[in-house]
């Protein structure tokens, strides 16, 4: 295959790259790409728990991989979750597996990922086949118990035999999948090295592994399924979402133990970039020189308008999308709605990044600073980056009670196409019912 320009070599490495706090072999990475060929990666997730809002943080992460030329692999671990969650049965998590899949699914039309480009792979389609069974066998012969223990506490605890065997699971898909790394969160960082370690003892190259930051709960250190008031649902109601962020840690001045701040930093100001610069590479006809960007069309794969100026072949309502006014990134209707930031909602179609509409071009997030006395309504202010939005509140320039609202706000916009979604799927509805029994029977 033909070779690229350094410089579009360096476009696809910072793509990459950005965000992580981690990154090995990337100069593997990086002579892949120098060839014209692809990378590989897999992005393993346990269906356990239900998925929070904290998954946007690595699904968001496709979205650059995928303009980079990276090949990526949804892998469910499916064996894997009940292995380490044992007290489920096996038939209950292959229900989750499914549930897990129609979530990233849609959470991948929400970014405007094409699911052409993100393969999914369910772990016990190749686990359970006698070579991989072999290959496990010949896996623990090799590795110490105080080497799995050392992992992290779910393993250093357990009186189980089961959990013990998950790390060698994985270890092994990095080769059974072919990858060149595998990206996950820095949670993972133990597992990361012990696959390095165990691919060598087995003769295999050992492969790269690239982290990104893990989200901080609410209130705690981190979003824990365990923990309803530490993480947002995907399918929280608007009420419910409002209800958490009103509870979240965000005393005024406190940017250290901030869970608002950070569902902002590393949730929705990376999904508010991509809007923008999704728009940016269709205006540059990057997608058109298949150097970096989505399909040629410039149109994701349900139909976003990746260049912001409207939809394409899709109907909203009964309405086709000729039949609704574009002006712009605004579309205008006669239903659409606005919530109280001004964010543009078209059924629960987000517009553009969380910002104003009369916000300069570049806004990631818009929020009201100062006080409202009754008289004059607060102001509102357009940021460019969270930096500058962190500086602000630390000063006291942005309060709780309006960076609450934003966020909320910005919260609501993202995830209502996802209860769409959910509710237009009967069969997402019955996996629901039957996957997640005890929820099912809490609601009813």
């Amino acid at each position: 295959m033909a070779s690229i320009s350094d410089a579009i070599l360096q476009r696809k490495l910072d793509l990459i790259t950005r965000r992580l706090t981690e990154v090995d072999g990337l100069e593997l990475v990086k002579s892949i790409l120098a060839e014209g060929r692809s990378p590989k990666t897999f992005w393993a997730t346990a269906p356990t728990g239900k998925p929070h809002i904290a998954y946007f943080v690595p699904i968001t992460k496709f979205a650059d991989f995928a303009r980079a030329g990276v090949d990526v692999t949804v892998l469910i671990c499916d064996l894997y979750a009940f292995l380490i969650n044992f007290k489920y049965p096996y038939e209950l998590v292959r229900l989750r597996a499914q549930w897990y899949r129609f979530m990233i699914s849609a959470v991948l039309d929400v970014l405007g990922v094409p699911r052409s480009k993100i393969r999914f792979v369910e772990g016990s389609s190749y686990e359970l086949s006698p070579k991989f069974t072999l290959e496990l066998y010949k896996l623990t012969a090799l590795t110490e118990q105080a080497d799995l223990r050392a992992i992290g506490d779910e393993l250093h605890d357990t009186s189980k035999l089961s959990p013990l065997l998950t790390p060698g699971i994985t270890a092994l898909a990095e080769e059974y999948l072919n990858i060149d790394f595998q990206f996950g969160g820095e949670d993972q960082r133990g597992l990361f090295r012990f696959n390095k370690q165990s691919l060598s003892q087995m003769g295999y190259r050992t492969r790269g592994f690239m982290m990104n930051p893990m989200v901080p709960g609410l209130s705690g250190p981190k979003m824990s399924s365990s923990i309803p008031d530490s993480k947002i649902e995907f399918l929280d109601p608007p009420e419910e979402v409002s209800r958490k962020i009103a509870i979240a840690s965000c005393n005024e001045g406190d940017i250290i133990e901030n869970g608002v701040l950070a569902l902002l930093r590393f949730a929705l100001i990376p999904v508010s970039e991509l809007r923008w610069e999704t728009r940016e590479t269709r205006h540059e006809k990057v997608a058109q020189t298949n150097d970096i960007g989505f399909p040629s069309n410039g149109f994701s794969s349900n139909g976003i308008d990746l260049n912001g100026s409207g939809f394409h072949d899709i109907h909203v309502n009964g309405h086709h999308a000729n039949d609704i006014e574009t002006n712009g990134s605004n579309v205008k209707h006669v239903n659409a709605e606005r919530d109280i930031n001004g964010f543009g909602i078209l059924y629960g179609l987000p517009l553009r990044p969380f910002c104003s509409k009369d916000a300069p071009e570049g806004t990631v997030f818009t929020v009201s600073v100062g006080e409202n006395t009754g008289d004059e309504p607060s102001q509102l202010k357009h940021y460019g980056c969270y930096q500058h939005i962190e500086d602000d509140f630390a000063q006291g320039i942005i309060k709780p009670a309006n960076l609450r609202r934003a966020v909320a706000a910005a919260v609501n916009d993202l995830i209502a196409p996802l209860r769409r979604s959910f509710e237009e799927n009967k069969e997402w509805q019955k996996v629901d019912r039957f996957g997640y029994p005890e929820e099912y029977a809490a609601r009813k």
